[in-house]
C-alpha cells in the first residue's frame, strides 16, 4: 500500500500514513519470514526437516531391528516418542529427556559386543544425522516461536496487534473529526435557518405595515369622499329650497 492510497484514499496525513506503511512494511517482511520457516520445518511428516529427521530416525531404526539389538530399539523408540511429545507440547523437559536418551544410546552402541566395528561406526553416523537433523528442527522450530507470543509466529502477531490498535485509533480519531465538523455544520445550518427565519418575519412585518398604510390611505379617500358627497347633497337641497321660495315669492308677492 503506497503513500499515495493511505493518505488520499483513506484520508491520513503523511505522518500517519508514514507509520502504518512502517508498520505494514515489517509485518509482510516478518509474515513471508515465517512462512519460509513453516516450508523449511515441512508442511507434513515427508517435508522439509520434518522428513530429513524422519528419514533418519526410520534408518536408524531399521539398522538396529536387522542387527536384533531389542534392548537399542527400545531406546529409538523412546527416543521417538520424546521427539513426537516435544514437537505436540513444545515444552523444554521433552528436550532434556531425549538428551538423556541420546547419550544412553551413543554408549550402549558403543559398548555393544553384539556389534561389530561396521556396525558400530554405522550406528553411530545414522545416530549422528538423526541427532543433528533434530537438533537443526528444533532450532527452526524455536525461531518460529513455540508458543504464540514467542519467535517469528509472536513478533507477526504482535505486528497484527500494533496495526489494529493504529488503525482502530485512526479511525476513531477520524470518526471524531467527522463528528465535529458535522456538530459545526449543524450550528451553521441552524445558524443560518434562524436568519432566514428572521428576515422573513422583517419581511412580513413590512408587508403588513404597507398593507396598514394602504389601508389607512384608502379609509381617508373614502371619507374624504363621503364627505365630499354629503356636502354636494346638501348644496343641492339649499338650491332645491332657495328656487321654491323664489317660486313662492313671485305666485305670491
Amino acid at each position: 500500500m503506497s503513500h499515495h492510497t493511505l493518505t488520499i484514499d483513506l484520508g491520513l496525513n503523511r505522518e500517519q500514513a508514514g507509520h502504518i506503511e512502517g508498520l505494514l512494511d515489517q509485518f509482510s517482511s516478518n509474515l513471508a519470514h515465517t512462512a519460509q520457516l513453516h516450508i523449511l520445518i515441512g508442511l507434513d511428516e515427508d517435508s522439509g526437516l520434518r522428513g530429513q529427521f524422519r528419514s533418519a530416525a526410520q534408518q536408524l531404526q531399521s539398522l538396529i531391528q536387522i542387527r536384533e539389538q531389542p534392548q537399542l530399539e527400545n531406546l529409538i523408540l523412546e527416543l521417538r516418542r520424546r521427539v513426537k511429545d516435544y514437537l505436540l507440547r513444545k515444552a523444554p523437559t521433552y528436550l532434556a529427556l531425549h538428551s538423556k536418551l541420546l547419550i544412553q544410546t551413543t554408549e550402549m552402541i558403543e559398548t555393544s559386543s553384539s556389534l561389530n566395528i561396521r556396525d558400530k561406526d554405522l550406528a553411530l553416523s545414522t545416530l549422528e544425522k538423526y541427532r543433528a537433523d533434530f537438533s537443526r528442527l528444533v532450532e527452526v522450530d524455536s525461531a518460529l516461536g513455540t508458543t504464540p507470543t514467542e519467535g517469528s509466529r509472536g513478533k507477526v502477531r504482535e505486528l497484527a496487534r500494533q496495526l489494529n490498535m493504529e488503525i482502530t485509533q485512526i479511525l476513531r480519531q477520524s470518526s471524531q473529526e467527522v463528528h465535529e465538523r458535522l456538530n459545526q455544520l449543524v450550528w451553521i445550518v441552524g445558524g443560518l435557518i434562524f436568519a432566514v427565519f428572521l428576515s422573513c418575519i422583517a419581511l412580513l412585518g413590512h408587508v403588513i405595515r404597507r398593507i396598514y398604510r394602504g389601508m389607512q390611505d384608502v379609509s381617508s379617500g373614502m371619507n374624504q369622499i363621503i364627505q365630499k358627497q354629503n356636502y354636494e347633497l346638501r348644496s343641492k337641497r339649499m338650491v332645491r329650497h332657495a328656487f321654491r321660495a323664489r317660486v313662492v315669492m313671485c305666485i305670491f308677492p
